[in-house]
């Protein structure tokens, strides 16, 4: 089978030229791009057409839908957290207590403060839990804040505690 060799060239969205590739077993022959494949001294044609099916209209149909600038809701907006606000996340994520209960009768929550360098951990318990348990858990967020800057290697990073009596 003779033809003429095929290079395929990919280009960006901006049009400018990314990379060129020879394609060895494709050919033209009568105006249509084909694979040749040879298999047990019988040589087959395949058309372009039909490794393109295979190989890339199963993935496309498989991408999400891009949305358009109009499709776009406040939530979908980007944004970026600054550290501060990634270590009261993680904080909270890993240490807090947003449920109140008799097995852990002490809430606790962690917040971002606006100074840029602290984060508010809030202790909330009701007056009956005994200051010994309290203590206990103001500690151990104190511990837990140790570690996690140390693990990151962030010194200015500061802890604020702030204690909270619910009433009934």
């Amino acid at each position: 089978m003779a033809g003429n060799r095929i290079s395929v060239c990919v280009s960006s969205l901006q049009g400018g030229l990314i990379e060129c590739y020879n394609l060895p077993s494709f050919r033209t022959y009568g105006g249509m791009i084909m694979r040749r494949i040879e298999r047990s001294g019988v040589t087959l044609a395949i058309p372009l057409t039909v490794l393109a099916a295979l190989f890339f209209l199963a993935p496309l149909s498989a991408q999400k839908t891009v949305k358009t600038t109009t499709d776009i809701q406040p939530g979908d907006v980007a944004y970026s957290p600054t550290k501060l606000e990634w270590a009261a996340l993680e904080l909270q994520a890993n240490y807090g207590i947003t449920t109140y209960s008799s097995d852990s009768p002490v809430m606790i929550g962690f917040v971002a403060q606006p100074d840029g360098r602290t984060v508010l951990c809030i202790i909330q318990y009701t007056p009956d839990v005994p200051a010994e348990v309290v203590k206990i858990n103001r500690d151990s967020s104190q511990r837990a804040f140790d570690k996690y800057v140390e693990s990151r290697n962030w010194d200015w990073l500061r802890f604020k505690f702030q204690e909270n009596v619910l009433r009934h």
